[in-house]
């Protein structure tokens, strides 16, 4: 068994919920991106690793495990229905300076042991980062929830 503060499980659980937030906008066609089923798919992946964790006690988990399993096969995901805002661009290179050595390089250890965190740095490194993005702050979610950044940093990072 994992031995964490309450605060870490907290951490934890909160970018669970918004992993969860993210699937249910995806399906709500709340979100501009071509790729939803990877999207979904990354943030599915997320809450099945932390669902296997056995520090939970007695948190409300209905709408992970719902969000987790939700079927995905043969779905036609809804057309993207929110405003016509700009998105907010930079290149890799300076989506990179955001992060400190330290964390920069813990992003790159994890992306030897876990797919999801794989998956979205590949993602971050291939074109343009949209910090506007839902993948951008899914992915900076889930690093929050493995320790590799705080959630103050995330906001930091994320911040133009």
């Amino acid at each position: 068994m994992e031995e964490l503060t309450e605060a870490e499980i907290t951490r934890h659980y909160n970018a669970c919920l918004d992993s969860v937030k993210v699937i249910d906008d995806v399906f709500a066609g709340k979100v501009w991106v071509e790729d939803k089923l990877g999207m979904v798919t990354v943030n599915q992946d997320h809450l099945k690793v932390m669902l296997a964790k056995d520090f939970w006690g007695d948190r409300d988990m209905t709408a992970i495990e719902e969000a987790a399993n939700r079927v995905t096969e043969g779905v036609n995901f809804p057309a993207y229905v929110g405003p016509d805002a700009p998105l907010i661009t930079i290149t890799p290179r300076e989506f990179m300076d955001r992060l400190t050595t330290d964390e920069l390089t813990a992003i790159v250890d994890l992306t030897r042991t876990d797919t999801s965190v794989k998956v979205w740095y590949d993602r971050a490194l291939a074109g343009d980062v949209w910090m506007d993005h839902p993948d951008v702050d899914a992915g900076l979610s889930l690093l929050v929830s493995l320790g590799t950044i705080t959630a103050e940093r995330k906001t930091e990072i994320i911040e133009v």
